[in-house]
């Protein structure tokens, strides 16, 4: 969970440097493909030969606070259906 002050624009930010710590070029994904009930507010994808990082910010709604979903996954595993499903889970305590 973020603090109430931290701006959208500041996640996202944050979002694209957690992956190029790791990988030298991020590319945004189209959130409108992604679903399982997250409002995804930013999404992101690096790789490199061996695996794929991607980075999901998800917005705040009804049960469910603002976090960041971060992926870290081989090459050969393309299915991200169980950990958005995962990531539907979680709740504000």
């Amino acid at each position: 969970m973020f603090p109430p002050n931290k701006s959208v624009e500041e996640l996202n930010k944050e979002t694209k440097e957690i992956l190029r710590a790791g990988f030298s070029e991020v590319a945004s994904l189209d959130t409108h493909l992604i679903h399982h009930n997250l409002e995804i507010a930013a999404a992101y994808k690096a790789s490199d030969d061996k695996s794929n990082a991607y980075g999901f910010l998800v917005r705040k709604q009804n049960q469910h606070p603002t976090f960041r979903l971060t992926i870290f996954a081989p090459k050969s595993e393309r299915d991200l259906t169980p950990f958005l499903e995962m990531a539907r889970t979680l709740q504000n305590a």
